[in-house]
């Protein structure tokens, strides 16, 4: 009997978790395949329509891999997204969220350019935050090489890609390039632990609720240097005191998810600032819908919502 009132698909898609035979968190690599193999059997299928590119581009500390979704056959200049995948800065890459990607491409009417940013223990934070902004600013670059709109360009992430999204943001703010007009933020991992500020930490932090405090605490200690980075907005952008002139945001986030209530704070925070924020929180679902939307209905209904948000760009 689950422990709390999901819906249908989400108990049928934790089911499948349970039944699964997965790799113990320090066997990195082998935790690395049974993650790919779960997102990949959950995941939306890569709609017909999308012409994808993989590139590498320059950045500050090497090449990244990126992956470029352009609707086929399409004439018009569309806006630019700039996705990161989630995983906990240590899992995922291109091939998990293709049919995300892919998706956003095609029934939301944007150019996507997925990046493949180091990931840890093998690159420690901040190599992820580095790579992501050089991917951001290759973007604006280039936008119209890649079939996009100069001065349309947004950046978005679930999870860790989320948590990356948003500090894109601040840190391309503080260096007075205001380049990108929208963030999308899909339960987005944002502040240190506090039970008391963020409920929802306590609340879903077991193992009911696919992510839990015990394994994203393992995760973390793997992509951070030392307890020092705890006070880095570049790791926590929730602490940043200076939210103002942020580009127009949407959040999005589980009833059940123990990030559920540090990304509506920031919100909160970013209305309070002066921003432009949707906020929508899905009902009887759990940390990963979004990307595990092959399985579970209030996935598909997000990824819809979403695409219909960045239609109006």
């Amino acid at each position: 009997m689950p422990k709390f009132a999901y819906e249908r698909t989400t108990v049928e898609f934790l089911e499948a978790v349970e039944a699964m035979d997965g790799d113990a968190l320090d066997d990195i690599e082998g935790f690395r395949s049974s993650a790919s193999r779960l997102q990949l059997e959950h995941t939306c299928n890569v709609p017909d329509g999308v012409d994808i590119e993989n590139r590498e581009i320059e950045g500050r500390d090497g090449s990244i891999p990126i992956r470029i979704y352009r609707r086929h056959g399409e004439s018009q200049l569309a806006p630019v997204l700039v996705y990161f995948h989630g995983g906990a800065w240590v899992i995922g890459g291109l091939d998990e969220c293709d049919g995300v990607c892919a998706s956003l491409c095609r029934y939301g009417g944007v150019s996507v350019v997925s990046v493949d940013y180091r990931l840890a223990p093998e690159h420690k934070f901040p190599a992820a935050v580095f790579d992501s902004i050089d991917a951001v600013l290759w973007a604006a670059r280039n936008a119209e090489s890649i079939g996009g709109l100069a001065g349309k360009l947004g950046v978005a992430g679930d999870s860790a890609g989320g948590n990356l999204a948003a500090v894109v943001c601040q840190q391309l703010k503080s260096m007075d390039k205001p380049i990108v007009s929208r963030q999308v933020l899909i339960y987005p991992c944002l502040a240190p632990r506090d039970p008391e500020k963020y409920p929802s930490r306590e609340l879903f932090g077991g193992d009911d609720c696919f992510l839990n405090e015990s394994g994203f605490g393992h995760l973390l200690e793997l992509y951070r240097r030392s307890s020092e980075d705890e006070l880095d907005t570049r790791l926590w952008p929730a602490l940043e005191s200076g939210l103002g002139n942020l580009p127009d945001t949407y959040i999005v986030t589980a009833e059940f998810d123990m990030l559920r209530d540090e990304a509506r704070e920031y919100g909160g925070a970013l209305t309070a600032s002066g921003n432009n924020v949707t906020y929508q929180c899905y009902k009887g679902t759990i940390h990963g819908f979004f990307c595990f939307s092959g399985t579970i209905e209030p996935g598909r209904q997000a990824l819809y919502d979403l695409c219909e948000y960045l239609q109006g760009w």
